[in-house]
């Protein structure tokens, strides 16, 4: 008898201590879900919104072009290109005459905001135009455009199988710089030249070089702050002085 109430007495014991560990567990795991729940919602999910890097707005520089009256010549679509730096114009020329063109010659003014002349290109473009042809063209700048400046491109002279038509450089420069100050069309007229006149005329970088002072006197008593002139290319380039830029 004493055995059965010592085994009674274990099972029972043993009994209560699983009941025991069992209530222990449920209480442990209702205090863990809670816990979790609590986390849960009380959670915050931010999100970072990565916008790609804005583009630079390349300021366009405005250009007008300008063909003397009666040469039935015209230049559409001038406008400037720049990329890394570097800067190009492009435009159409189209010949409305009935005989074939070429060795033409244009000017490139570079007006500040406040209209001074600020520069001046002279180039050589050396291309065949038929009758009704139109052709687009790509010129370099000798340097970048400044902000805020304006262009102006001009065709002073052109030739046909024979003779050579132009504008005097000075007068042309002359009437552009009133039509930039005033908005006034200048009225040009053409002179006609025979090739063989040409080459008897001085030295082109001795006649560039000389309306180019002409021309600082006229600019606001601006005197010359730079020339660069190709002999072989019939090229020049003009600055004036408060113009800090340098040509390449």
């Amino acid at each position: 008898m004493k055995k059965i109430g010592l085994l009674t007495g274990c099972l029972l014991a043993a009994c209560l201590v699983s009941l025991a560990a069992k209530q222990a567990r449920n209480m442990f795991e209702k205090s863990v879900s809670a816990t979790t729940s609590s986390n849960r919602s009380n959670a915050t999910i931010t999100t970072t919104k990565f916008n790609p890097p804005l583009q630079e707005k390349k300021e366009s520089t405005p250009i007008e072009s300008f063909v003397v009256g009666g040469t039935n010549l015209l230049i559409e679509a001038a406008r400037e290109h720049k990329d890394r730096g570097s800067t190009e114009i492009n435009y159409t020329i189209t010949n409305k005459r009935t005989e074939n063109l070429n060795d033409f010659r244009y000017l490139l003014l570079d007006f500040d905001a406040g209209n001074t002349l600020s520069r001046i290109e002279g180039r050589r473009l050396e291309i065949n135009l038929n009758p009704s042809e139109k052709r687009d063209i790509t010129i370099l700048p000798e340097r970048p455009v400044e902000s805020g400046h304006t262009l102006l491109l001009a065709i002073n002279a052109f030739s046909d199988n024979s003779n050579i038509q132009e504008v005097e450089v000075k007068e042309l420069i002359r009437a552009l710089k009133k039509y930039k100050a005033k908005k006034d069309n200048p009225i040009l007229s053409l002179k006609v030249k025979s090739k063989n006149q040409r080459r008897s005329e001085p030295d082109f970088c001795h006649a560039a070089f000389s309306f180019a002072h002409i021309l600082g006197e006229d600019n606001d008593g601006t005197p010359v702050g730079a020339f660069t002139c190709n002999q072989y290319a019939e090229s020049f380039l003009v600055t004036f002085a408060g113009d800090n830029a340098k040509p390449k």
